[in-house]
């Protein structure tokens, strides 16, 4: 399965003064189940397989960023002593569970 992206650039001779189209070509190899998966999904849905891929990749992305920001949500909290100790927490979800 192949990925495309177009951008454009301009020659480096500024009297030529043309436009080059440059393509970039990512590959991704899929395991042949996944690779059904994706054809049937793109079938059913009426998308193209590259817009399936290209959703799929931005929402990793996002969610990558997201768990960041909470990884470092807790560690401000720890660095300014805002947490509980092991022995404290046992209780505390036992607590949960009960309830």
């Amino acid at each position: 399965m192949q990925v495309f992206q177009n951008g454009c650039g301009r020659d480096a001779d500024p009297g030529l003064q043309r436009f080059r189209v440059i393509l970039e070509v990512m590959e991704v190899s899929l395991p042949q189940n996944q690779e059904a998966q994706l054809h049937q999904l793109a079938l059913t849905t009426g998308r193209r397989t590259e817009d399936l891929v290209q959703e799929a990749v931005a929402r990793l992305l996002a969610h990558n960023e997201w768990y960041q920001e909470q990884v470092q949500v807790g560690m401000d909290q720890i660095a300014r002593g805002e947490f509980i100790e092991e022995e404290e927490m046992d209780p505390r979800v036992e607590r949960m569970i009960q309830s």
